[in-house]
């Protein structure tokens, strides 16, 4: 937890969060997070939408921010590498900060499938926000 905030929490109050059962590794203050892609989602034989990735990765970089600062982040601008297909279900996103300043952020975030290579590299530049409150706070 940053500062009081389970990441965790965060995370789990958006629906599309919670349809890709996104997971926060907390010993990694929100570097490592595990996703599920909905079955549902899948088309037989083809790879996993582009999109969903993309979600992911700018997910699992958002949170790796908010793991190191406190304050929420919104994409400002975000390049993906589309190294190859994704065909599983279980996938593993390693967030790296490469620098936070005052206004903007650069984080670079690598995709794999859970047993797999790196799949899809992105990197991304953010807007710091607001700061977050801890659950409970400001409450009253």
């Amino acid at each position: 937890m940053a500062g009081g905030l389970d990441l965790q929490a965060i995370c789990a109050s958006h629906p599309l969060h919670r349809q890709l059962q996104l997971r926060l590794d907390p010993e990694l203050k929100g570097t490592r997070m595990a996703a599920e892609v909905p079955a549902s989602w899948l088309v037989p034989g083809e790879p996993v939408h582009g999109g969903v990735l993309a979600t992911i990765v700018d997910t699992a970089a958002v949170f790796a921010l908010i793991g190191a600062t406190g304050h929420d982040w919104s994409t400002v601008d975000l390049r993906l590498d589309y190294l190859a297909p994704v065909t599983g279900q279980q996938l593993v996103a390693d967030s790296e900060l490469w620098h936070i300043g005052g206004a903007l952020a650069r984080v670079q975030c690598r995709l794999r499938e859970a047993q797999g290579e790196f799949a899809v590299v992105g990197v991304g530049t953010f807007r710091r926000g607001p700061r977050l409150e801890a659950v409970g706070e400001g409450e009253g």
